[in-house]
């Protein structure tokens, strides 16, 4: 079994993780994280699979979260993941009312980020991966978002009503798959602009913070670029006359 010094050293993760991890090897339960993580935490312990006595398994709610909750534990038994899919219904009669308006209603009862996953809006209605230990406080006490009357309703995880995630198809042409060239192509600047949203931190990589800007991009990988929005690298389709790459991304919207 690793230890937790070369757990938290190698692998950078939290180390109330490893405590949790002993636990369900000493006890043979099942055991959940009380946070949602990104998939820089989750991925990395779904590829850990093997490290330790028992295995990993997550739940976010919807088809392909980002922020999931984790599973520690023997024999595939992952069967009540604390984690509760909640609607919530707000009026539009004053004005549109996007994510960050339900984000920030969520927010401000003084709600940890970690404490719910992705939040997927659909016309008037936010639908939020929420963790049970904050549910029922949610749920009696989220009145407004934004200035609208809100209502909230916990759905069954496998409702009809959950929404699928939506994106649009981003094409652009990239002198190579660095993360300069790719964040220049995407955002439609320099590469001397580029440069300066990787200097500043503003370009992430698979929710990790692009910290040069030679990093090859891959097949799949998720893109945060502050201020642009969030995308998913598809692949290149071709190159063109002048030899730039024509690349492929899937925004989310």
């Amino acid at each position: 079994m690793m230890d937790k010094k070369t757990f938290t050293e190698k692998f950078g993760l939290i180390p109330n993780m490893y405590d949790k991890i002993t636990l369900a090897e000493k006890t043979g339960r099942t055991v959940y994280s009380t946070d949602f993580y990104p998939p820089n935490i989750w991925g990395a312990l779904l590829n850990m699979q093997g490290c330790f006595d028992i295995t990993f398994n997550t739940c976010g709610i919807f088809d392909d979260a980002e922020r999931r909750v984790i599973g520690m534990g023997r024999d595939g038994g992952f069967y009540d993941f604390p984690v509760m899919l909640v609607k919530i219904t707000a009026s539009t009669k004053f004005g549109d009312i996007g994510h960050k308006d339900y984000l920030g209603a969520i927010m401000s009862l003084g709600i940890k980020r970690e404490k719910f996953g992705d939040l997927l809006v659909e016309g008037s209605a936010c639908y939020a991966a929420v963790h049970e230990d904050v549910c029922g406080y949610l749920e009696a006490n989220l009145t407004k978002v934004r200035n609208s009357p809100c209502s909230v309703e916990v759905l069954e995880p496998d409702s009809a009503e959950k929404p699928g995630r939506k994106f649009e198809t981003v094409r652009a042409a990239a002198a190579s798959l660095r993360i300069d060239c790719v964040t220049a192509a995407i955002c439609g600047i320099s590469r001397t602009k580029a440069d300066e949203l990787i200097r500043h931190g503003k370009v992430l990589v698979n929710y990790e913070t692009a910290a040069k800007r030679d990093l090859e991009i891959k097949e799949n990988d998720l893109i945060v670029i502050r201020g642009y929005g969030k995308f998913i690298f598809n692949e290149i389709e071709g190159s063109t006359r002048s030899g730039r790459l024509k690349i492929e991304l899937k925004k989310f919207i």
